[in-house]
C-alpha cells in the first residue's frame, strides 16, 4: 500500500502494527492463547481446566497449580490451605484477601467455583512457594521459574 502512494510528495502513508484487537494484559494473552499447560522449572504440567479472565486477572485452578508447584492443598468449607516448606497460602470464597503465612493481601478477584474447580489468582501463591510466573506467547505456556 505504501508504494501506491510514494510517487505523491504531499502523502505521507506509514502502515503500522497497532494492539486493536490484540489481547493486551498477561492475563487476557493466557487465555486468548488457550494456554492448558505450565512448565516447572522446564518440566511441562498439563492443566486439566483452562484459565480464566476476571476484571483483567487470570484464575486457574488452585489445586492442579498448588500441586505442579510441589505444595499440598487442603480444604475446610470454603477455605482452601496451600502448603510447601513451612509456607501456608490461604484462600477464602468470596474473600478479597489471599492469606500468606497469615498476612492478608489483597487480590483484585475473590477465588470463585467453576464446574466444580477452586479458581483463584495464584501470583501469591508462586512467590510463596518461591517461583515467578512468566507468560511464554510463543508457546502458550504459563512458566514458573524457581527464583
Amino acid at each position: 500500500l505504501e508504494s501506491l502512494f510514494s510517487e505523491f510528495e504531499k502523502v505521507d502513508i506509514r502502515i503500522m502494527e497497532t494492539s486493536i484487537g490484540q489481547a493486551g494484559s498477561l492475563e487476557e494473552q493466557i487465555v486468548s492463547k488457550q494456554a492448558n499447560s505450565v512448565l516447572v522449572n522446564g518440566e511441562e504440567v498439563a492443566l486439566e481446566t483452562f484459565p480464566m479472565v476476571k476484571n483483567e486477572r487470570a484464575l486457574l485452578p488452585l489445586e492442579e497449580i498448588a500441586i505442579a508447584l510441589g505444595g499440598t492443598i487442603s480444604s475446610s468449607d470454603s477455605t482452601y490451605t496451600a502448603s510447601k516448606s513451612g509456607n501456608n497460602v490461604i484462600f477464602k470464597l468470596r474473600d478479597n484477601n489471599v492469606y500468606v503465612n497469615g498476612k492478608a493481601i489483597s487480590m483484585k478477584n475473590p477465588p470463585i467455583v467453576k464446574d466444580n474447580v477452586f479458581m483463584v489468582e495464584v501470583n501469591e501463591l508462586a512467590t510463596a512457594f518461591g517461583y515467578s510466573m512468566v507468560w511464554d506467547g510463543e508457546t502458550s505456556t504459563i512458566n514458573f521459574e524457581s527464583r
